[in-house]
This record gives C-alpha cells, structure tokens and sequence, in this order.
C-alpha cells in the first residue's frame, strides 16, 4: 500500500503553484509582487495575513489509505487564497463589484486552472469545491476565500513504502 508523506505533497502542489506563469504574472500585474505561498495549518505563527497578500495556504491536508477501504485512495488538501484590496469596480451597466471579492474570485480561478495541469495534466484534482469567505477584517480590505481540491488515486499493493504523490 502507499503512503503518501503530506510534507512532500504540500511542498510539491506549492512548487506547481509559485512557478505558474498565470498566477506570477496576475499577482505582479495586480498587486506589483509575487504570490506568497505557505504550508502547514493554520496557527497563530504561520497564519497568513493581509501583509502576505497576495498569498495560497496550503492546509487541512488528509488522506484515505489502507487494505480495508475501496479503490482509490483519496488525497485532499485545501488552498485558502487571499488578497489585499480597497477599490471596487463597477461594470458598464453600474453594477458595484466589490473589489476583494473579485480579486480572489480571480486568485482562485487561476489556482484552479493550475490545478488542473498538475503534473502536466496527468494527475488533475478529481473534485474541486470552492467558496470565497469575504473580508475577514474591518477593515475590508482582505479578503479570502478557499479551494478543497480532491485527488482518487488507485491503490498500489504492496509492502507500505512512502511514496510520492
């Protein structure tokens, strides 16, 4: 059976994540620097804050594995995303688009998108949910959201070695 190390998958999905062109050239055009991406869980030292901004959390990582459950082994990892921003845009019909909302609407599109061409596309998430959580100071300025990304990986037998997701 495999065992897959959530370090080295953490490591490996923010490494895919830092060198995509997209989300470079979104958060320079943008907010004028390069994303910040972080992993682990969320404690007061690693939290990311509106200073991060532009940022991906990779968190909340779990996985399924064992000669007792069904094919696949189940992989799940959350992508907390998170922008810092105070202006509001309006379409031309005058419709007021906050604009933290659609800033990490934008974040996390790209963060699918590039999850979708892990390893090249052979190893795309097979469920994706999604939510933005809106601003999480008063200031209304940061504002996050989160991508739970789902990977079903068929089992190998064998005699348990750590393997690479």
């Amino acid at each position: 059976m495999q065992n897959v190390n959530f370090v080295k998958m953490g490591v490996e999905l923010a490494e895919h994540l830092k060198n995509d062109g997209d989300i470079k050239n979104f958060c320079q055009d943008t907010f004028g620097k390069d994303v910040s991406i972080l992993v682990g869980d969320p404690t007061d030292r690693l939290l990311p804050t509106e200073e991060d901004a532009p940022y991906i959390f990779l968190w909340g990582f779990k996985k399924k594995e064992g000669t007792t459950i069904k094919d696949p082994a189940e992989y799940q990892c959350n992508f907390g995303c998170g922008v810092s921003e105070k202006d509001d845009s309006e379409t031309d019909s005058g419709i007021v688009i906050a604009g933290g909302f659609e800033r990490v609407s934008e974040l996390m599109n790209l963060v699918q998108h590039s999850l979708f061409g892990f390893k090249e596309g052979c190893k795309p998430p097979d469920v994706v949910e999604a939510d933005v959580m809106g601003a999480l100071e008063s200031t209304n300025t940061h504002w996050a959201g989160n991508i739970t990304a789902t990977w079903k990986v068929p089992q190998t037998l064998g005699m348990g070695e750590i393997t690479d997701f």
